[in-house]
């Protein structure tokens, strides 16, 4: 865990406290410790769990969803899987609460839970019952209440989604009692009231809530009442915090999915998505951000004085020792180096399957071996890639081929296609990709809106390919830079000197172009025939 400042200290957070691709955040605390999962739809392991001790530095100190049987998502659409989760412990056991969506097998909601936030986590206990997504788990003495969104039957307007209530049995894992609609949201003509949180303070229950979408729309609201089954009276002021009036020039925009929490000095806090756009393209994806709440008038006001999120803030130092919340190292300690060296140590996430799953060892920590299922990485399968979230509007990533893995048990005539991708989708792409088959070819590839195009190609010289061939050292160098979240530079090479290289625009990352709720992921990868691969070495995320 990282160190905690001495207690007359106070802390300057810098905004978002989790870069790249973590949305929808859910947020709780365990004595001195907070506890963050975000949402990974079709990226696994599943459900990042995050510790800090003073709201700044965060620690990845595991996932929720980590093995097979917890759930398969090898059929997960793009931006499909695994939907909004929440957080939230009771009486020393943690819960998470969440959504399958478009799978094949088990899907829709479901609960967990585990002795300590880093795992291991239980198998899945579903509830057919839980209509809609995002779920959220509410405990109130001896009752558990699970409230989730769902279209209104009846609407009247399209979009239009309501908030339900009803009672949870943990014994028996369903849901029971008699069912409660809550709230519509708070403005007429808003999409998708979603993301329910329930709190209890003071004499009033809270009901937080997302609307308008989770793009230049998105919004917090807040309602309360007398009993948890409501009815609920929405705040005059709402939305409580949204960044849409600021137009499209704004630094942060899409300020939505907030979830609160209190700190040992009775503070309170909320943490939140918002993108940041660059030459209005958003290559990163929903990021987390955090602000202060005060309470006046018996309502939540999101960063008091001035109601919408901050570059920076300061925290007031409410411990008082340190501690370590996982029993065990953090996968991850922030801040993050300037340049990360990726090994086998490293959190990889993949789409649709788990790293391990294709991961060899080749040696090393810093070598990793990568064998193709024969599935590919510019379609809707579980391909072998391992990836990290593009964090930064200029950041690079690298990776050398050092050498061929061709299994004998493949038999026939076999294709070997590895390579490096910066990918929103199968659908949007660039990829930097080395072919052996009867000859070995680099290419820089493009997808856009699914078709593909070969932007620079070359032959390699008849001396790589034996070598590739005989699975001998060629060292074929592959990078990617993204230049201030506008271009990316593609570089290949051999020996140091440059093959190809070119510029492209990075919109096709972008969600402006390609929809889907993720953000863009920096892979290395194989895809040709199966059980063809390599070793990659020299593996860096830097920014």
């Amino acid at each position: 865990m990282s160190k905690v400042p001495a207690p007359e200290q106070s802390l300057t957070f810098t905004n978002p406290l989790l870069e790249g691709m973590h949305p929808d955040p859910s947020i709780c605390r365990q004595g001195d410790t907070f506890y963050l999962v975000n949402s990974t739809f079709e990226y696994l392991p599943g459900l990042p769990v995050y510790a800090s001790t003073n709201l700044v530095h965060w620690d990845l100190i595991g996932h929720a969803i980590t093995r097979p049987e917890q759930l398969d998502l090898s059929s997960a659409r793009a931006s499909g899987g695994l939907f909004a989760p929440t957080i939230r412990e009771h009486n020393g056991l943690f819960y998470i609460a969440c959504t399958a969506v478009g799978v094949d097998g088990p899907s829709g909601s479901f609960y967990i839970t585990a002795a300590s936030a880093a795992g291991p986590w239980s198998n899945p206990v579903w509830l057919p019952d839980a209509a809609g997504i995002d779920p959220t788990i509410f405990f109130d003495g001896d009752d558990i209440w699970w409230a989730g969104c769902r279209q209104v039957a009846e609407p009247e307007y399209e979009g239009q989604t309501e908030i339900w209530l009803q009672r949870l049995d943990p014994v028996e894992g369903r849901l029971t009692g008699p069912e409660h609609i809550l709230w519509t949201g708070a403005v007429k003509g808003a999409i998708w009231a979603e993301g329910p949180h329930l709190y209890k303070h003071g004499e009033y229950f809270y009901l937080l809530a997302a609307e308008g979408g989770t793009g230049d729309n998105h919004a917090v609201s807040v309602a309360r009442a007398n009993n948890v089954t409501g009815p609920y009276l929405g705040n005059p002021r709402n939305p409580v915090l949204t960044h849409r009036n600021f137009g499209g020039t704004a630094a942060v925009q899409c300020v939505g999915h907030a979830d609160l929490v209190q700190a040992t000095d009775g503070s309170w806090w909320a943490v939140a998505l918002a993108t940041r756009p660059r030459h209005s393209l958003t290559l990163l994806g929903r990021e987390t951000f955090l602000a202060p709440v005060a309470w006046e008038n018996d309502w939540p006001v999101f960063n008091p004085g001035l109601g919408c999120l901050s570059e920076s803030g300061e925290v007031p130092a409410f411990v008082t020792a340190e501690t370590n919340a996982a029993a065990e190292q953090p996968l991850i300690t922030s801040p993050n180096p300037v340049r990360r060296v990726l090994g086998r140590d490293e959190p990889w996430i993949t789409a649709r399957g788990f790293p391990a799953q294709h991961m060899g060892e080749a040696g090393s920590e810093n070598r990793i071996a990568l064998l193709s299922t024969g599935a590919r990485v510019d379609r809707t399968e579980p391909a072998a890639a391992l990836g990290v979230r593009l964090s930064h509007h200029t950041a690079a990533f690298a990776a050398t081929v050092e050498r061929l893995l061709r299994s004998p048990a493949a038999g026939g005539p076999m294709q070997t296609l590895v390579g490096i991708s910066l990918s929103q989708s199968p659908e949007s792409q660039i990829r930097a990709e080395l072919s052996v088959e009867k000859a070995a070819r680099i290419d820089i590839i493009e997808v856009a809106g699914g078709v593909s195009r070969i932007v620079e190609s070359r032959n390699l010289d008849d001396e790589t390919f034996d070598r590739l061939v005989a699975g001998e050292p060629a060292g074929i160098e592959l990078r990617m830079a993204v230049l201030d979240g506008a271009t990316v530079r593609v570089e290949t090479g051999t020996d140091g000197a440059v093959v190809l290289s070119a510029d492209l625009p990075a919109r096709v990352l972008s969600t402006e172009a390609a929809g889907g709720f993720v953000g863009a992921v920096a892979s290395v990868y194989s895809m040709g025939t199966a059980g063809t691969g390599a070793v990659f070495a020299e593996m860096v995320y830097e920014r």
